[in-house]
């Protein structure tokens, strides 16, 4: 019989976290395959559905209510695209669940941050590729300008700064541990391509993790010194930064500058309409883009996503929705702090400050990001208990 708790069971485990993470840059058809044979390698690794019962799996409650939320309100609009969009929320549920009660040893912080670490490192030598690829055709030649633009390739921003805040922030816990010169080129690189990116929030977040490491592990004086010693070098990459440059020089009322100010304007005046539920899962990018019309704003106005996961959750399925998300939230913060899991609320932290600013669940490699990083976060102490046993 295979032994779940064997060397052979914890690698092939991290090799299938391995391929699904590394996949999300790659291609999403790939990524949906990896993440179903990973659901269905946990699905046969359950041994024990007592703890199914077990507090811990508020984990999973995030998804849980966010999910069977949208699954009965979409009832009224349900279409070939609101089912798949609810299939595509299945793993917030599925992964915490299942990997739970799995029977399998829970993947430990140092190996899941050099996973992440490798995959990011992966993502960045592709959008490298790309932008080397785009730039040798001179027909399409941009200037430098639109780097960001070419660098990610088919990784859609916001999950690369997701991937690289997350990336820094554990590589920076690890390296307080242990010294490796593999980890530090890893938190370097990814700190530099976060800012060559130039997602604001991702970069702000990361910087404000990376202080709350530095107090946690060392003292006041320390964090303050590494919060100037990071601004700094924040605001020299971000200044000479020709893309940034570009952004600054290009504030007006249609551009950089109130983009975010007509995303809320036209959701308020929607929501307005709809308070209580909400447009449903299938109306919110038709409904804004009718907004922006009304505004005078003509498309192509690449807005019609909120860029909030809060406020695309109350355009979808209303206050009721909201409360119900937020509810779900806070007991997840509250056990979290209970648990004094330092490594754990940073990374919750991280993700749900950059939900505000950007809508995390909505697309596959959001998802993946946030349910299978907090659950190996999470359930990681679970190792000390079975090796006590």
């Amino acid at each position: 019989m295979f032994d779940l708790n064997s060397s052979k069971a914890y690698s092939l485990h991290l090799l299938i976290v391995f391929i699904l993470i590394s996949s999300i840059s790659y291609s999403t058809a790939l990524n949906s395959i990896s993440l179903w044979v990973y659901i269905s390698f946990l699905a046969v690794t359950v041994k024990e559905y007592k703890r199914f019962f077990e507090e811990k799996i508020i984990v999973g409650f995030i998804g849980l209510g966010f999910f069977f939320l949208i699954a009965v309100i979409s009832v009224r609009d349900l279409e070939l695209d609101t089912i798949w969009f609810l299939l595509r929320l299945a793993p917030l549920i599925l992964i915490p669940l299942l990997y739970s009660i799995s029977g399998l040893k829970p993947i430990s912080l140092e190996d899941w941050t050099i996973i992440i670490s490798v995959s990011t490192l992966i993502a960045i030598i592709l959008g490298l590729m790309n932008s080397i690829q785009f730039y040798n055709r001179p027909d399409e030649h941009f200037s430098f300008i639109h780097l960001p633009h070419t660098i990610y390739g088919n990784y859609h921003p916001i999950y690369f700064a997701m991937q690289l805040g997350l990336t820094i922030v554990l590589n920076i816990i690890l390296l307080f541990k242990k010294k490796s010169i593999f980890i530090s080129l890893s938190a370097i690189t990814s700190f530099i391509f976060l800012i060559i990116l130039g997602k604001r929030s991702a970069i702000v977040f990361t910087l404000l993790s990376i202080v709350m490491i530095t107090f946690k592990r060392s003292n006041y004086k320390k964090a303050i010194i590494t919060a100037l010693l990071l601004s700094f070098l924040l605001l020299v990459l971000f200044i000479i930064s020709p893309y940034n440059l570009w952004r600054i020089n290009n504030i007006d009322q249609m551009g950089e500058g109130y983009e975010r100010l007509i995303m809320l304007e036209a959701s308020l005046d929607v929501l307005s309409n709809n308070p209580l539920f909400g447009v449903g899962t299938n109306n919110v990018y038709d409904i804004l883009g009718e907004e922006y019309l009304k505004m005078n704003i003509e498309p192509p106005f690449y807005s019609n996503n909120p860029h909030s996961q809060v406020l695309y959750t109350l355009l979808m399925s209303g206050l009721i929705g909201l409360a119900f998300y937020i509810s779900a939230s806070s007991v997840l913060l509250y056990k979290i702090i209970r648990s004094k899991d330092h490594v754990m609320l940073i990374s919750f932290l991280f993700l749900t400050a950059v939900s505000f600013t950007e809508t995390i669940l909505i697309r596959q490699a959001g998802i993946v990001l946030y349910s299978l990083s907090l659950s190996i976060i999470y359930f990681r102490h679970a190792i000390k208990k079975q090796d006590n046993h």
